[in-house]
């Protein structure tokens, strides 16, 4: 089974209008179900820094923010076969619980039991207390900046032999959710016309997927010019500033009659609002990236009806964490899938807000949490 109530390291966010904290919390002995990881690696998401802002207030408080990691089983709860203590493994920030009907058809990343957690363990309670042994919550449902951290056991999947804890970390949020709003959402096929807003690790990994699944053109769009080259290198054929006097002119030339798939993976206003004027007809726009919540889109019914647009959500890649995580650890270690290109450096636990500063100058694809110990 597993060891009691460890102390851990963790970063807490108590007020989103101040920077985050280190605390030592408690973390409880896993339950039926779950898992408890000691982390070694997680990757800091501009999602991450948005919630600890406030700017997606999405986050229970007290709460630890964090949602890609990896690490080594610590303890293991009652009825998990599947791992073992010592065993390394990835964590991915959605659970499915394997029963629901969304589960049964496929879809775990709409699980009903996920959507009804809000930073809690599937039995209404948390894992992790502070000095007070008040509770405190988990971002994400993951809660992975902390030295340990519990999750359901159908979110926690071995790392293959040959893989770094470094990409094994980006699998769980940045990779799938790029790669799956490509394969799992949009079912790109090959010669498929892509366009994706966004070269952050999202994005840069849709590219990745689009190239691997034999789209073309594939096209990238981020006012960055380092972002540009990278999206080059990792499978786009064209890039762009979309921010450039006459940009939307060069994509449609690019592409004539539009793209059959658009990610929008930045979050940006503007390339919200180019997504369904840039599509084709019959073509499938995804919507990806994080805005804040009083961003809303506005088209015309009858124009996304006479032109069989599609316009989607897409919550992280609809991953299916047991097929898709297993599936992207293969292709990296075949060399057909190079996420660690989106690893752009390393910072201890403890200056988790430096790595916020990062994101916030746009210096930094991921920055990858170490821990001590």
């Amino acid at each position: 089974m597993g060891a009691g109530t460890v102390e851990t390291r963790a970063v807490v966010v108590r007020d989103t209008s101040a920077p985050a904290t280190i605390e030592l919390l408690s973390i409880d002995a896993p339950g039926p179900g779950e898992v408890r990881v000691a982390l070694k690696a997680a990757g800091v998401c501009h999602t991450d820094y948005s919630v600890a802002r406030g700017l997606l207030p999405i986050m229970r408080l007290p709460g630890v923010p964090g949602h890609e990691g990896a690490g080594v089983v610590d303890a293991v709860g009652a009825g998990v076969t599947t791992l073992a203590v010592g065993d390394a493994v990835m964590v991915s920030s959605i659970a499915p619980c394997g029963a629901c009907v969304r589960c049964q058809r496929g879809e775990g990343a709409y699980c009903s039991r996920e959507a009804d957690r809000h930073g809690v363990m599937s039995d209404g309670t948390t894992r992790l207390h502070d000095s007070d042994g008040a509770p405190v919550f988990i971002g994400f449902n993951s809660g992975l900046f902390a030295d340990f951290a519990v999750a359901e056991a159908s979110a926690v999947i071995p790392v293959p032999n040959g893989l770094s804890l470094d990409v094994a970390a980006l699998l769980g949020c940045a990779v799938v959710s790029g790669y799956g709003a490509i394969v799992n959402t949009a079912r790109v096929r090959p010669s498929t016309s892509v366009l994706i807003f966004g070269c952050g690790g999202v994005g840069l990994s849709a590219v990745m997927a689009a190239a691997l699944v034999g789209a073309t053109p594939v096209v990238a769009a981020d006012p960055s010019a380092a972002r540009r080259a990278l999206a080059l290198e990792v499978g786009a054929t064209h890039t762009l500033d979309p921010t450039a006097a006459g940009a939307t002119g060069e994509l449609e030339v690019i592409a004539p009659g539009g793209y059959q798939t658009i990610v929008e993976a930045s979050g940006a206003i503007a390339a919200i609002d180019l997504v369904f004027g840039l599509l084709q007809r019959g073509g499938t726009g995804v919507y990806i990236g994080a805005p804040p919540p009083e961003i809303e889109l506005r088209v015309s019914v009858l124009a996304l009806a006479a032109s069989g647009k599609r316009l989607v959500g897409c919550l992280t890649g609809e991953v299916r964490p047991q097929v898709d995580l297993p599936a992207l650890a293969r292709l990296h270690l075949e060399g057909r899938l190079p996420v660690d290109r989106l690893v752009t450096d390393h910072l201890p636990l403890e200056r988790t807000e430096d790595a916020f500063s990062k994101l916030e100058r746009g210096e930094s694809l991921r920055t990858i949490l170490t821990f001590a110990a």
